[in-house]
């Protein structure tokens, strides 16, 4: 239920935005039933469909879940009628100007006569080109295609709106910060303190700004980012197929050798080549830039962007066979050996990309070394940076340094440090549980007092004859 209510706000509106819906505006348009005032047509089922047809393998009935959507999106609806819902004077000013912008969208992506220099003459080609497709999706003119989409983007903002107003309803403050914190804290020790796998996906998620932080970090947590030349053949490599380097790629990697044998400090190391289009294959770690005509102020950054990859010895095994290996070598000594109870265990993941299965028996510490080409070097302020190479599709020599060592421990919540990480999280996520939980409820008791009729026995053959869902 969680799911569907929060997608019928705008799943109606959805498929307007993407371009022109082939039955909406045609005659062959019947009615399919109605939820409350709300009526529904076949071009309404027909716009959820077009929505999640590209799943229908992975959804068991896919017509089941469009009636749902449909009753829900009546449900939500209906109730913005009942309490007489309306868009202010600054709401119908948005409305227009999003219409506008989604028409004027759909017009410059049509292709005009390539021979045409003139923007005017583009432009009314383009219009052209727009209003013929209008006219065979069964539309009688621009006009008639923008009320449908102002309708439907009218219904969004409605729904929108509705749905804040409810939210708006939950009590939110420092007390209940409190009592998620006072909630999970020990939950928190018992899932992470010994699984450091769970918490790498909690604080995945929370790096990624789609999870709470965790409350607490296991010992020997840290994180690490690297400098990464791929392979010129990188989606060939294989345990038969050597990676190759040309010219140039071999060029890029003696330059970063000779910066690091010359002496060079992390903060340069990180500038000229972590985070460098021109040397690092490794995207991820590229810092984000203003795009053009947006605001020269420098763009937030998150993400593993900001704190690179989460790494302890028990996970070596997430990333590229050698990848992993190097990075414990950095955190924790040059002497350190893969645990008893990691040499066995399949390499699953890596810095994207799927590493290939390691067969050899790294018994002992040199052999790591020999193994993976590794090669230390110490920055002019101190920082140890590792080169490996990974012998697998998308990997290629990596320049590795420790990023952050994270504290071993419960976090702490200082309810008048509105800025920590715990406290923003919490503020956020928790918040958006409770506001989400409270209109679930109330949208339950909407439905139950809601008159539903649709058409099941039409919709269902529709489905099955024309569609070919079972």
């Amino acid at each position: 239920m969680k799911k569907l209510v929060k997608i019928c706000a705008l799943a109606m509106a959805a498929l307007m935005l993407m371009g022109v819906c082939a039955c909406t505006a045609t005659d062959n348009n019947p009615g399919i039933g109605r939820v409350g005032k709300v009526r529904f047509k076949l071009s309404d089922y027909m716009s959820f469909y077009q929505q999640y047809q590209s799943y229908a393998s992975y959804i068991t009935d896919l017509n089941g879940m469009i009636k749902n959507q449909l009753i829900n999106y009546g449900v939500t609806l209906n109730r913005c009628y009942e309490e007489g819902i309306t868009l202010d004077e600054t709401e119908e000013a948005a409305l227009k100007a999003k219409v506008d912008e989604t028409i004027d969208g759909a017009i410059e992506s049509m292709t005009a006569d390539s021979s045409l220099t003139d923007e005017t003459e583009i432009y009314n080609a383009k219009l052209n080109v727009f209003l013929e497709q209008l006219k065979a999706a069964g539309y009688k003119s621009l006009d008639a295609y923008r009320k449908v989409v102002e309708d439907d983007n009218r219904k969004s903002m409605l729904i929108t709106k509705l749905q804040d107003k409810v939210k708006a309803e939950v009590e939110f403050g420092n007390d209940q910060i409190q009592e998620y914190f006072d909630k999970n804290k020990d939950t928190d020790k018992e899932k992470y303190e010994d699984d450091p796998s769970a918490f790498s996906d909690a604080y995945n998620k929370f790096i990624s700004d789609q999870g709470v932080m965790p409350l607490y970090i296991p010992a020997d947590m840290f994180t690490v980012k690297h400098c990464l030349i791929q392979y010129e053949n990188q989606d060939k490599v294989s345990d038969t197929v050597p990676g190759e380097f040309n010219d140039e790629l071999n060029k890029k990697i003696q330059d970063i050798r000779d910066a690091l044998e010359d002496g060079i400090t992390l903060e340069d190391f990180i500038k000229d080549y972590v985070e460098s289009e021109d040397y690092n294959n490794d995207t991820v770690l590229i810092p984000k830039e203003a795009e053009e005509g947006e605001d020269a102020e420098p763009v937030t950054q998150s993400g593993y962007i900001v704190h690179g990859y989460i790494m302890n010895e028990k996970l070596i095994n997430k990333y590229y066979d050698g990848f992993g290996a190097a990075a414990c070598m950095l955190y924790y000594g040059e002497d350190w050996t893969v645990p008893a109870e990691e040499k066995d265990a399949d390499a699953t993941e890596a810095p994207e990309a799927t590493p290939a299965p390691d067969d050899s028996d790294d018994t002992e510490e040199q052999s790591l070394v020999d193994k993976y080409s590794m090669k230390f070097y110490e920055t002019t302020d101190g920082h140890k940076i590792a080169e490996v190479k990974t012998s697998v599709a998308g990997g290629g020599i990596h320049f590795i340094y420790v990023n952050e060592e994270l504290p071993e421990g419960a976090v702490e919540l200082d309810l008048t440090d509105t800025e920590s990480d715990v406290y923003k999280t919490i503020a956020k996520f928790y918040r958006q549980e409770l506001e989400t939980n409270h209109f679930n409820e109330v949208f339950e008791g909407w439905k139950a007092n809601t008159k539903i009729a649709l058409n099941d026995s039409y919709i269902d053959n529709y489905a099955k004859n024309y569609l070919g869902l079972r």
